[in-house]
C-alpha cells in the first residue's frame, strides 16, 4: 500500500551527480531524499539520545557517499557512506521508491565504525 506525500516530511539532501553515476541510472524525476515523519518517529525512539545528531550528519553523509547501487527488482537504492568526517565512522542507507508522487524515502539505517589498526 502507498502512502500519500506528507507536507512534514525532511528533506535530508538529493542524489548528487557522482552518485547517479555510480548507481548507473540517469534519473529525471524527483532527485531528492526525504526522510518521513513515522521514519523520523522510529529513528528518535530507537537513538533518543543522539537522533538529533543523526540527522545532522545525513546531509554530510550524502556528500561522501563510498558506494551506491540500484536494486531495480525492488525500487530500491542503497548506499555507503562517511557520517562523520576524518573519524572512519560508516552509515548505510536504504532508500525506497515510492508515495504519490513518488519519491525516495529512507527506510533503513546502520551505522558501524570502522577501526583502522
Amino acid at each position: 500500500m502507498e502512502q500519500k506525500v506528507n507536507s512534514g516530511d525532511l528533506r535530508l539532501g538529493r542524489i548528487g551527480k557522482k552518485m547517479e553515476r555510480m548507481l548507473g541510472i540517469a534519473l529525471t524525476s524527483d532527485q531528492r531524499l526525504y526522510l518521513s515523519e513515522k521514519t523520523l518517529d522510529n529513528l528518535s525512539q530507537r537513538y533518543p539520545e543522539k537522533h538529533l545528531a543523526i540527522l545532522s550528519s545525513f546531509s554530510y553523509a550524502l556528500r561522501h557517499v563510498d558506494r551506491a547501487f540500484y536494486l531495480e527488482q525492488l525500487d530500491m537504492i542503497k548506499v555507503l557512506a562517511h557520517y562523520e568526517k576524518g573519524r572512519g565512522k560508516r552509515c548505510e542507507m536504504l532508500f525506497v521508491h515510492q508515495g504519490r508522487p513518488k519519491r525516495w524515502y529512507l527506510a533503513k539505517v546502520d551505522f558501524t565504525r570502522k577501526d583502522h589498526k
